[in-house]
């Protein structure tokens, strides 16, 4: 593009070139991303010899692979999550389905796949998720990508008053409808792992008033294998119970015990009909 009309001789081969390229990304985006994002005015299909053509890209468009499956996921994740994940998580999917509903709406509503929105509602649930403090999520995100430790001020269940302590974040965990952040106290190196362990700590994100993101790296023993996410699940140390069982027994009636059969409250849950 950069040398294109420098040479008059060369003008007639560099436009039709230039018209081929455009009428080729148009192409693309019709077949790769199921949009018309490449407009020309006159429109495609009229003839433009002897004119001078003009081209603009279609505002709503973004770069996402749009289809049916696509979303149809978001749809449902919407409807699913509408009550479970905290309200930031759920505006930036609702968010995404709005920029989705701009690019596609029309196609995809009127495909086999779409008219599942009609056959699909969301009640109120007494399961709520906690408020989160945007700002304590993003210094959270910045320290787990940046590896740096992470100044927080935690309010503990049984304290009156929050307590601020600095850790070495690892990671973050959803257990139904919690967010739990998971990392080290600060301690040294150990050739023993189990030694290190003794230092991980699960911290409920909603009961973190404050962090802030300090200018120091976590060590690099904290990115040993054996402190992935996945190796500290098969360890138990993402449950936050440390295998404390809670004995809880229900005397309730037959009508309502039948959701207790639908959905146990735990894998060690019994019923036995008195």
């Amino acid at each position: 593009m950069s040398v294109y009309g420098d040479n008059p001789d060369h003008y007639a081969n560099e436009r039709k070139n230039l018209e081929n390229d455009l009428t080729s990304l148009n192409q693309m985006f019709s077949d790769v991303f199921h949009s018309d994002a490449l407009m020309r005015l006159p429109a495609w299909s009229q003839n433009i010899s002897g004119k001078t053509a003009r081209f603009y890209i279609e505002p709503s468009f973004s770069i996402d692979v749009i289809n049916e499956q696509t979303v149809f996921f978001w749809q449902m994740l919407d409807k699913y999550t509408a009550n479970y994940l905290p309200t930031s998580f759920k505006q930036s999917i609702s968010d995404k389905l709005s920029q989705l509903h701009r690019q596609d709406k029309t196609s995809f509503n009127q495909s086999k796949l779409g008219q599942w929105q009609d056959h699909l509602i969301t009640l109120p649930s007494i399961v709520q998720a906690p408020k989160l403090d945007s700002e304590v999520l993003v210094s959270i995100h910045q320290a787990l990508l940046h590896n740096k430790q992470l100044q927080i001020s935690y309010q503990n269940k049984w304290r009156d008053n929050p307590t601020v302590r600095v850790i070495y974040p690892r990671g973050l965990i959803f257990i139904d409808n919690m967010i739990y952040l998971t990392g080290f106290n600060p301690t040294n190196d150990h050739m023993d792992d189990n030694v290190l362990l003794k230092a991980h700590r699960n911290f409920a994100v909603n009961r973190i008033e404050a962090a802030e993101v300090t200018e120091q790296l976590v060590p690099d023993w904290v990115e040993r294998n054996a402190f992935t996410l996945e190796n500290l699940r098969k360890l138990g140390k993402l449950e936050l119970n440390n295998g404390l069982k809670i004995g809880l027994v229900l005397k309730v009636q037959k009508y309502a015990c039948q959701h207790l059969y639908e959905r146990p409250l735990s894998s060690t849950q019994t019923i036995t009909v008195i």
